[in-house]
């Protein structure tokens, strides 16, 4: 199989879905290196425009072409220069006329978002997503989603893709940095830690509002990483004074290892999304020994099992009794950092490479969404233990 993979990610800022393909297509590349995968040749197809922290590759070639930028780079460039090699698209988005005209095209939908929180979103990004998204789960050769929570949910909204949606999970910690792993800092004068868009959908107010509650009544100190974004609908928020300095915004960080520290070094993360298919920063905090309060959502849950402490999302005392329970004992720290430790093991980057190229190899790829050897998921067993993770309804 002849592969182009579409590298628009290259020129966005790494937050979830990035991250993602990045670290995708790493691992592709070190498994192509090793010999035995179905691809003969591969290429991460990109615009010309300015990378943002490009990854090293040593098989994969990158190849900026086009002149455009942006949905229309995707939509004319990218389409144009795929020509008949089977497409991989990792960021929710493919080439409308490719999948019109029968080109081998595999997606990955990380989730619906913009249908279940539309508010969350700008009109110009729902109207874009409105379009492809019914076009891809019609059209694509295979189909690929992040969580079992999240491959029910779809397949509920679009029954017909079901048999072509195989499962491959979110890794954590990247895997050339698992070498480099440190130990925790362990001393109490850490800070609590927040991953993530600072939007509407990952209870941006819940967390600021926690977090201020906190600094008042336990002298919390915060630190946030993430940024707003133009797709996402502005936050109306003002942070006190009196709690300003103990609330710090660090802003978008791009540079892994830079991020790794900023884990390292915090008492607990806290995430108390109200919607997640499957959140990465929980992931990698349990990969580095920072113990983790999440929101009790299926897709948390399924991930996370029992290695977290839950909240309510939707309840604001909930988020600041579930940190509180973790900060004020060592002793329940120390027992979550094993627990994240041994529990992120189960998620590593080049399994779910693995799983994706299983998915690709094993299925003659046709055009129009035919039929496929696979149905369901790649693997069945991480698809048991998912279900055994998710709440029942």
């Amino acid at each position: 199989m002849k592969l182009s993979i579409n590298g628009r990610f290259l020129t966005q800022d790494v937050t979830g879905v990035q991250r993602v393909a990045r670290e995708l297509v790493k691992s592709i590349d070190q498994l192509i290196a090793g010999g035995n995968t179905p691809i003969q040749s591969a290429r991460l197809l990109a615009p010309n425009r300015p990378f943002i922290d490009p990854p090293t590759l040593s098989e994969i070639k990158i190849e900026k072409v086009g002149r455009l930028g942006g949905h229309l780079w995707e939509q004319i460039d990218l389409a144009h220069t795929a020509g008949d090699e089977t497409l991989l698209c990792l960021g929710n988005t493919a080439p409308a006329l490719r999948l019109v005209s029968g080109g081998a095209t595999a997606v990955m939908i990380h989730d619906l978002s913009y249908e279940y929180f539309p508010q969350a979103y700008s009109l110009p990004f729902r109207a874009v997503y409105k379009a492809l998204i019914p076009l891809i789960m019609e059209r694509s050769s295979e189909l690929f989603t992040v969580s079992e929570a999240e491959r029910l949910k779809i397949s509920e909204r679009f029954p017909k893709a079901a048999k072509r949606m195989h499962v491959v999970e979110n890794g954590g910690l990247p895997d050339e940095l698992i070498e480099k792993e440190q130990p925790a800092n362990q001393s109490e004068n850490g800070y609590a830690l927040y991953v993530g868009s600072l939007s509407k959908r990952k209870n941006a107010d819940g967390l600021l509002r926690a977090a201020i509650a906190l600094a008042r009544q336990e002298g919390t100190t915060f630190k946030i990483v993430g940024g707003t974004s133009e797709v996402f609908s502005d936050l109306d928020f003002e942070m006190p004074d009196d709690v300003a300095e103990q609330i710090e915004f660090l802003g978008q960080i791009n540079d892994p290892e830079q991020l790794m520290d900023i884990y390292r070094n915090a008492l607990c993360l806290v995430f108390p999304s109200h919607y997640e298919s499957s959140g990465l920063p929980p992931m990698e905090a349990m990969s580095l020994g920072c113990p983790v309060v999440c929101s009790d959502i299926p897709a948390l849950r399924e991930r996370c099992a029992d290695a977290a402490e839950y909240c309510i999302s939707t309840d604001p005392d909930s988020i600041i009794a579930a940190v509180s329970r973790v900060l004020k004992s060592r002793e329940l720290r120390d027992h979550m950092r094993q627990k994240g430790i041994e529990r992120a093991k189960d998620y590593r980057w080049k399994s779910s490479a693995q799983k994706l190229l299983h998915a690709l190899g094993r299925t003659s790829i046709a055009p129009h969404g035919g039929n496929s050897e696979i149905t369901g998921t790649a693997d069945p067993v991480s698809t048991d233990r998912a279900r055994s993770n998710c709440p029942k309804p």
